[in-house]
């Protein structure tokens, strides 16, 4: 098991889910899933997407078709999206830990489930966040994370943005993790320096994992992130998330 630190990075963790319809979708959806969760999540939000259409008289009519509604808790620390054939559910600072988010996840996804009936997955995956956050504007990545830019000794090791993308393959292929680690981008005059270290383990495919198996996918997920995150960084940086140094 991974330690809890009193000051971890995580900015954010989403479970994101493409269902293969039951039947083609009904734009009901969204509202019926509303009515059993608004006592948590009752900021309504919704994303429309335009789509222009040329008439032969030579007039253009707008058609406006909800890509995305997003039901928040009032203090935003967690939301719901959903649209067609789609779910995600959000958890942002403060991170409650994995147990009750995961709770969550399963409690949301049983509401679409009654409300959508999808006939099975698509698409399922659990992404991780994190941004580590230096005092100083410049640092020896290696001292802090063994997955980090090389820069070859020929060059110059002083460098600005970077932004690193490996995709590791898990399950013999099944499953895939994306694994970036990048610097953050800052505003203008805003001191020190953000790293990003953003996991996300995914599995593509209809039916690969039948709707009966995501709750054990979750778990296996989870795990397989926690896993990379800790080999990702070294004990100087656990150092800044609060861990006991040896």
């Amino acid at each position: 098991m991974a330690p809890v630190y009193p000051a971890p990075p995580l900015v954010e963790v989403l479970a994101d889910f493409r269902f293969l319809p039951g039947e083609p979708w009904d734009i009901a959806v969204p509202g019926l899933l509303y009515d059993r969760i608004r006592e948590e999540f009752p900021d309504r939000e919704q994303h429309i997407a335009v789509n222009v259409r040329a008439e032969q008289d030579g007039l253009q009519q707008r058609i406006e078709i909800p890509q995305r509604i997003r039901f928040a808790r009032p203090d935003d620390s967690a939301l719901v999206q959903v649209g067609p054939d789609l779910l995600t559910v959000n958890h942002l600072k403060p991170y409650p830990t994995w147990a009750p988010f995961a709770e969550l996840i399963r409690r949301v996804l049983g509401h679409y489930e009654d409300v959508a009936r999808p006939e099975g997955l698509r698409r399922i995956g659990l992404r991780h966040i994190n941004i580590v956050e230096f005092a100083d504007e410049r640092i020896e990545l290696g001292d802090y994370f063994t997955y980090h830019p090389h820069v070859p000794d020929a060059l110059p090791q002083l460098h600005g943005f970077f932004s690193v993308q490996t995709h590791l393959a898990y399950r013999e292929g099944r499953d895939f993790l994306s694994l970036t680690v990048r610097s953050q981008e800052r505003d203008p005059g805003e001191g020190g320096l953000g790293v990003v270290l953003d996991l996300d383990y995914v599995t593509p495919g209809e039916g690969v994992v039948p709707l009966t198996d995501v709750v054990g996918w979750l778990e296996s997920a989870h795990a397989e992130i926690e896993t990379a995150f800790e080999a990702c960084i070294t004990d100087r940086t656990r150092a800044l998330f609060g861990a006991d140094e040896d």
